[in-house]
């Protein structure tokens, strides 16, 4: 995609913005556009690694938003929830991300059904 590179340098300049869900959202973004390659190779060394990114989606307090999109009935079930899934799946590697998302019994239940559906259908 020829405009990504384009999109990446305007994101890395609305990090340090003071609207936090503005923030939050380019972290999401910059998060699945770039790959571990993309940010070695950067210009720019100081820019944030994934886990640094991890580590500031968590201290966003982003999991309660995550969380709504999968538990919640008016979250798109094929548009939204699966990337969001992929999100809180990358984010359980962080042991207080891990230990928060384990006890939320709500989602842990979400999640179960999720899998036996899946294997249901197979």
């Amino acid at each position: 995609m020829k405009t990504v590179p384009n999109l990446i340098p305007m994101l890395l300049q609305m990090i340090d913005v003071e609207e936090d869900e503005t923030q939050l959202n380019t972290y999401r973004c910059l998060g699945k556009l770039m790959n571990e390659r993309d940010i070695k190779t950067m210009a720019s060394p100081n820019f944030l690694q994934h886990d640094q990114v991890k580590v500031e989606l968590i201290k966003q307090n982003a999991l309660p938003l995550l969380i709504r999109c999968i538990i919640e009935t008016e979250f798109d079930s094929i548009r939204v929830k699966p990337i969001v899934l992929e999100i809180l799946l990358a984010l359980s590697f962080n042991n207080d991300a891990s230990s928060a998302l384990k006890q939320n019994i709500n989602l842990m239940s979400k999640i179960r059904n999720l899998v036996d559906n899946t294997n249901s259908d197979k």
